[in-house]
């Protein structure tokens, strides 16, 4: 079964960033949440990324001061990203579609390594019915 997941990101007027996360489930709905990532410094690489509603002004959600993700790199048409944490001990690699090509995978993990992250710490998982490619 394909499971399929897809973030967006658009800039608000708050500071913030509206996230989406949506995916197909092995039942063939979609589950989806929102939630807001906000820069945590000038660079907008540091965020935190929050999913829990502001009830109290009803504007936006609740953010903390600890770092969620840190963005090491991002594809030129935002395709792909990959974020790790302030101590560099776990990663991911987002993608927006099931797989990357030749080019997007050596400017992966070109990201990966300039992380200070080791490359063979990295493991494809299969989300398009098909065998995961060699790594």
């Amino acid at each position: 079964m394909r499971q399929e997941h897809q973030g967006r990101l658009a800039a608000t007027g708050r500071g913030a960033v509206p996230v989406v996360n949506s995916c197909t489930t092995w039942l063939g709905t979609t589950s989806s949440i929102r939630g807001e990532a906000k820069p945590l410094d000038g660079t907008g690489a540091r965020l935190n990324v929050s999913l829990l509603p502001n009830l109290i002004d009803r504007e936006g959600h609740l953010h903390g001061s600890d770092t969620d993700y840190v963005v090491a790199g991002v594809g030129t048409e935002y395709d792909w990203a990959v974020v790790t944490n302030d101590s560099r001990d776990a990663g991911f690699i987002l993608s927006r579609t099931p797989r990357l090509d030749g080019v997007q995978s050596a400017a992966v993990l070109a990201a990966v390594s300039g992380a200070g992250l080791d490359t063979r710490d990295f493991h494809a998982t299969r989300q398009d019915d098909g065998d995961v490619p060699p790594t």
